[in-house]
């Protein structure tokens, strides 16, 4: 299946809508699957061969796996992805200072990428509206994927990833580093053991408000976009005037683009929360919501937001932006709480080291502390990640319940199984993004 229906333009350099099509559609039965990517899908690849990878979307986060993935001898950037001429060409030029040669390509399309073949795996970068359309092309084209949280932009897109995902046998990172944080691991292990008895509880905090992240919110919505190629920007979203504070890092307080604090924070804190739990395969019963959205000319996020997730069991989880970022469990013995710099408890008793619960703590660190050599290790080997797809899907569900609920102002009943809204036919209508004509995604 073609996850998009937006053609190409029809230039010597790229493919028309039809030998596109037809690239896409014989790519599931190999017919059209470029040589390079035959020893890896008959299990005959070298662990020792360099991988080839490209880069999509240069922004800050594009730009810092551009510079970890330059210090790799096992890995080659051979191609990077923007819509932006100045970010394209500034990543190019890393590239060839790296290389010491000018060999990678620079696409603002990136459907061209995948044309052109010969790609181990991509790193995406790109606005949360983009997240599940590039990933399931790359998927399709048998290309392994590591994606920014939150896994997509509505439950709808997210599903249709991890089901591409599955059909073709793609490997996914997501990028929640906290599954590979040392502090973060311990945590759930300690819980996971039950050293709290029964968890009844978790509270989630994360930061609330917005910050003009580039300095352009004052602008006007009549300077020039010289460079950069807003519509194709656009993309799936509907169309609105553009804007140089609504774009680059500034795209995630605008609910067409992103999802501000709370979808930035679900696919790492409440991803964390539901792995040391067991439930990051499922979901909650109900969901319930109250806030405030921000009052800007531009923007149109929740500025402050208090979530509230029931699951089986009587276990609650709170999301909230007046809490302290981080993560505590509260159950019958006390409280565990962690964030990137510490680990903390009602009392020391409930961190000690107990050899007897090392099952518990191997099953979450069993794959180190580094996150991305952990996805190169698994495109060469073809196991699982420790961030993998329905993980991240379930995260972000959360997130999405719950602006689901701040919107429509009212409780959210939940089926977790069939991911339906329960009884409730006008929120079930807003479960799915629509996307501006003529992209189409296809499940």
């Amino acid at each position: 299946m073609v996850a998009f229906t937006q053609p190409m333009a029809n230039t010597s350099s790229t493919l028309t809508r039809r030998r596109w099509l037809q690239h896409t559609l014989l790519a599931g039965t190999g017919v059209a699957t470029p040589q390079l990517w035959l020893p890896k899908l008959s299990g005959q690849e070298s662990a020792n061969d360099r991988l080839q990878v490209a880069v999509i979307g240069l922004g800050k986060r594009g730009l810092a796996h551009l510079e970890k993935l330059l210090l790799r001898t096992d890995v080659r950037v051979v191609a990077l992805v923007d819509v932006d001429e100045v970010h394209r060409n500034s990543g190019k030029r890393l590239v060839d200072e790296a290389y010491q040669n000018d060999d990678t390509k620079g696409y603002e399309d990136f459907r061209e990428l995948i044309a052109a073949g010969g790609i181990d795996a991509v790193f995406i970068a790109v606005p949360n509206h983009w997240h599940a359309l590039i990933g399931i092309a790359c998927a399709e084209a048998r290309i392994d994927i590591y994606g920014e949280t939150p896994l997509a932009h509505s439950i709808v897109e997210g599903r249709a990833l991890c089901n591409a995902v599955t059909r073709y046998g793609r490997v996914l990172q997501s990028g929640n580093v906290l599954r590979s944080n040392a502090l973060f691991q311990r945590a759930c292990g300690l819980i996971s053991s039950g050293r709290l008895g029964v968890t009844r509880s978790v509270e989630i905090g994360t930061y609330g408000g917005l910050v003009d992240l580039t300095g352009e919110s004052k602008g006007s919505f009549f300077q020039d976009a010289a460079g950069f190629n807003y519509d194709f920007w656009l993309g799936p979203a509907a169309w609105i005037p553009y804007h140089p504070g609504r774009v680059h890092e500034n795209w995630r307080w605008h609910q067409a683009f992103g999802g501000g604090q709370l979808m930035s924070w679900v696919g790492q804190y409440v991803d964390v929360a539901l792995w040391s739990l067991g439930l990051d395969q499922g979901g909650p019963l109900k969901v319930e919501a109250s806030g405030e959205f921000t009052s800007h000319p531009i923007y149109n996020v929740p500025g402050k937001y208090d979530i509230d997730a029931y699951f089986v069991n009587d276990l609650t989880m709170h999301v909230s932006s007046s809490l302290a970022p981080g993560i505590r469990w509260h159950g019958d013995e006390g409280w565990i709480y962690v964030n990137e710099n510490q680990l903390l408890a009602s009392s020391n008793e409930l961190l000690r080291t107990d050899a007897a619960n090392d099952w518990a703590m191997a099953k979450f660190n069993e794959r180190g502390q580094d996150h991305w050599q952990d996805f190169l290790d698994a495109v060469r080997t073809r196991r699982p990640t420790i961030a993998p797809c329905e993980g991240a899907h379930r995260a972000a569900s959360i997130g999405h319940l719950g602006m689901l609920a701040l919107t429509s102002g009212r409780p959210i009943s939940w089926r977790s199984k069939t991911e339906t809204v329960f009884e409730d036919p006008m929120a079930a209508n807003l479960l799915e993004v629509p996307f501006r004509e003529p992209w189409m995604l296809h499940e």
